[in-house]
């Protein structure tokens, strides 16, 4: 915690400060200027005074900090190979960070940390025109150490700052204490290999995008056989505005619901594609929703969808629903990931074959060869041919009236293909650790060594190092706490927090053909990276992808998710310590859009604390526990919409999709997951699509829950600080 940033008060020193092109600027440098991303990056640096840097020697061992009122921009076109690596990146302290649009960049980083004042930005949310168009790759690495090497990145600020109770004449060196007991609850942690956004920073990454699609209905039913809506938007009349009608528009907005989408995913047109059929090596879309908002149809030009990008196909069993007759035990449709190494190609297959006895129709990854116009369809082709089958027909259903006639509808049960590639994306990187190294918690043939995550006594929370028998959550964790509340919620049961009950420590983990990861061993090979945007944070994701990340629980920590908002408070309303002028027209935002996370480790987007999130038009394929997850019950206003959940997978260890095992935070992942899993009526969600997850993962769980029982930071009060 640094000097001068210890009270409340202190946080008006570095006021939030919105990113270029946002509709409260009314001149340089907020105003987008040229017509591009990378011609606007330079004439914002020309405006401003700079000193210029010849060269930056950046390595692992260093931290690059941007700070203070300047302007600091990374030219993509003069990075060597494409690669910058250093141990960390800091913006803070009003420091604003740009990445110029000229050459595609991985940039190479254990954690990346914004807050006071702060911003990091690619490409702008505010003008199409200004979109990144270049690959930027922000890959979180870790030391080949492996977790216990690794510093716990931080907030400048204390703890009293990310206290949704916080008051501006509290004492900095008071312990503050919730009913959990815990003083540790709110904390000015982040943990590691994560994308950080703390209090007043501002992260925002937007890159090019498909074409926009007019909203015509995610389903219909009819008498004809031939997929097609009579009457636009007749399946959907609760939500269902049309965005060529002026007033329906306006209407849209005011209800925060979109007209239309750009096309992330779509619908299959009817048929069968794959090994056998008339379509083994492309797909053709649904024309229905590849309509622009003026209702003529897109393109393949328009569609937008890059040569060498990854989409994934749903499936559907031929014998219908899979139930106690599914001859494989699991539940479960073979999955092909496409790698191209051919250790996790052979893996993949041989799974498939054993383990799945050879199913023929399942869920697939693909990499796109060309995209070309099929009379009124698109079609887009693959580079290899598909190797899964894929029945995208209409159903029909049929009854007996009491007459004695029959009559029958087609019901839209087609399959979808979505697109996981993202010009900007953060992904992990994954390796062997040497010996037993990498772990925080200690290895089976060593004794303890220490406290482990702020748990009573010198246990960890995951028995995954364990020598005897697997430790109970509940009696690590949380017992000792409630037995020092005095005032607090009713004991859980412990078997509803035991992660592994009383068996024997599950095996050393290892790489798997899943995350592309075959032939890797020991810890470093399900280490996960993370992001987190805490109270007072600002973002927008819009087209970004987040890719094999999420930290299991096998490294003690709890609350480490792809993309995860937590205790941030409402992100639109909140309006302290914003620019002057700003506060009662513009807010912080918390925009997460059009963009995928799939191959994670531990669910895929997560509410915790927070309200006014927009989550909309993303997919998510491939989660370890519930994957769309708002999860206290103290989440209000958020909004999930016309979202795409493939296969959320439950935690237990699974000789198909869970062999290290990863383990998960919470017991519900072990029993019934869901892909959205929601706990408070006061949210919107509608127009999501969930399918091809194994039994008993539930499409969505919508219990509310009683707030006065919960526990932990979530359930605490905002204060006055506003």
């Amino acid at each position: 915690v640094e000097a001068g940033f210890k009270t409340a008060a202190d946080l008006a020193l570095y006021p939030f400060r919105f990113a270029h092109g946002h509709p409260f600027y009314a001149a340089a440098p907020g105003q987008l200027q040229g017509s591009t991303w990378s011609e606007h990056v330079r004439k914002v640096a020309e405006a401003v005074p700079q000193q210029t840097l010849q060269a930056l020697q950046a390595d692992s061992s260093q931290v690059l900090e941007v700070s203070g009122s300047g302007l600091f921009f990374i030219d993509t076109a003069k990075i060597s190979g494409g690669q910058l690596r250093c141990r960390g990146l800091v913006v803070r302290h009003g420091g604003t960070l740009l990445f110029d649009d000229a050459a595609d960049l991985t940039l190479s980083v254990e954690f990346v940390l914004v807050e006071s004042g702060g911003v990091l930005q690619a490409g702008s949310h505010f003008d199409d025109r200004f979109r990144y168009t270049h690959a930027l790759n922000i890959k979180l690495t870790n030391p080949d150490a492996g977790f216990t090497a690794m510093a716990c990145v931080a907030s400048q600020y204390s703890y009293i700052a990310y206290n949704p109770g916080v008051r501006l004449t509290d004492d900095p060196s008071r312990q503050f204490q919730d009913f959990t007991g815990s003083q540790a609850m709110f904390n000015n942690m982040f943990g590691k290999k994560v994308v950080a956004n703390g209090f007043n920073g501002n992260i925002h990454l937007a890159s090019a995008l498909p074409a926009r699609a007019q909203y015509l209905g995610t389903w219909g039913a009819s008498s004809s056989s031939e997929a097609k809506h009579d009457v636009i938007g007749e399946r959907d009349m609760l939500t269902y505005f049309s965005g060529a009608d002026a007033a329906q528009k306006a209407a849209a907005k005011q209800c925060n619901i979109e007209t239309a989408y750009p096309v992330c995913w779509s619908r299959l047109r009817d048929g069968r594609y794959g090994p056998g059929t008339d379509h083994t090596d492309h797909v053709l879309l649904e024309p229905r929703d590849t309509r622009a908002e003026s209702g003529a149809p897109l393109s393949a030009k328009d569609l937008q969808w890059p040569v060498g990008a990854r989409v994934v196909i749903s499936a559907r069993s031929p014998g219908g629903y899979l139930t106690a007759d599914d001859p494989t035990g699991t539940g479960m449709l073979p999955l092909w990931l496409d790698w191209t190494s051919k250790a996790d190609r052979d893996a993949n297959q041989r799974a498939n074959d054993t383990i799945l006895k050879g199913l023929k129709a399942g869920v697939e990854v693909a990499t796109i060869k060309a995209v070309d116009t099929d009379g009124d369809a698109i079609k887009v082709s693959f580079a290899r041919p598909l190797k899964l089958l894929h029945d995208s027909s209409r159903h029909k259903m049929t009854r007996t009236l009491v007459d004695g006639s029959q009559s029958s509808c087609y019901v839209d049960t087609q399959l979808h293909v979505a697109l996981l590639s993202r010009k900007i994306s953060i992904s992990s990187d994954f390796s062997s650790a040497p010996g037993d190294g990498g772990c925080n918690v200690r290895p089976w043939d060593k004794p303890p060594t220490g406290q482990c995550c702020g748990c009573p006594g010198e246990q960890t929370i995951v028995p995954n190092y364990e020598a005897g028998a697997g430790n109970n959550v509940y009696a690590a964790c949380y017992k000792t706490l409630y037995e020092q509340t005095k005032t607090g919620p009713p004991k859980v049961d412990d078997e509803l927090l035991n992660y592994w009950g009383d068996g024997a420590a599950p095996p050393r983990p290892k790489g798997h053909w899943l995350y592309g990861t075959t032939g890797l061993q020991g810890p470093n090979s399900i280490l996960g990276g993370h992001t987190m945007f805490r109270y007072g944070s600002g973002a927008v994701l819009d087209g970004v992808e987040l890719w094999r990340l999420g930290q299991p629980g096998n490294f003690g920590s709890i609350g480490r998710y792809p993309l995860h908002c937590h205790l941030s408070g409402a992100a639109q309303s909140f309006s302290a310590y914003l620019p002057e002028g700003a506060a009662g027209k513009f807010g912080r935002g918390m925009e997460i859009l059009n963009g995928s996370c799939w191959l994670s480790f531990n669910r895929w987007y997560t509410v915790h604390g927070s309200q006014e999130v927009n989550i909309k038009n993303n997919t998510g394929f491939v989660s370890q526990g519930s994957g769309f997850f708002l999860e206290d019950g103290t989440e209000i206003h958020n909004t999930m919409e016309h979202n795409m959940a493939v296969a959320c997978l439950t935690a237990p260890p699974n000789p198909y999709w869970n062999p290290a095992p990863i383990l998960p935070n919470v017991s519900s992942d072990f029993g019934q997951p869901s892909a959205y899993w929601m706990k408070n009526n006061m949210n919107a969600l509608f127009r999501n699509v969930a399918c091809n997850s194994p039994n008993p993962v539930i499409g969505v769980w919508a219990v509310p829950q009683k707030i006065a029982y919960l526990r932990g930071p979530s359930s605490v009060c905002v204060g006055d600080a506003a």
